[in-house]
């Protein structure tokens, strides 16, 4: 595990992975043919701690600088540019709301 920030809004931790440690840990499920920089990072815990999941599809690519949140799922052939921000939770009043 490399960088542990406290997220603003919480008191819980929020720990950043690499691919490779997110595949030690038992929580990256990736298909075949999956391209991933390794300069991603992924954030498998949720605002309450709750590890989840990331799950990448066959042949889907995974850009440099890219932050994953736990809990997505990446279809197949799908491209994550650089530097995206891919399934950070919602934070606020309006959550679950229209």
């Amino acid at each position: 595990m490399r960088d542990r920030a406290m997220s603003p809004s919480t008191s819980t931790m929020q720990v950043e992975l690499t691919a490779a440690e997110l595949d030690h840990a038992g929580l990256l499920c990736a298909g075949q043919g999956v391209r991933i920089s390794r300069f991603a990072v992924f954030v498998p815990a949720d605002a309450h701690g709750e590890r989840r999941p990331v799950i990448v599809e066959a042949r889907a690519v995974i850009g440099a600088f890219a932050v994953v949140h736990g809990g997505t799922t990446i279809g197949s052939q799908a491209w994550i540019e650089d530097h995206t921000v891919v399934g950070q939770p919602e934070l606020g009043y309006a959550v679950g709301r229209v």
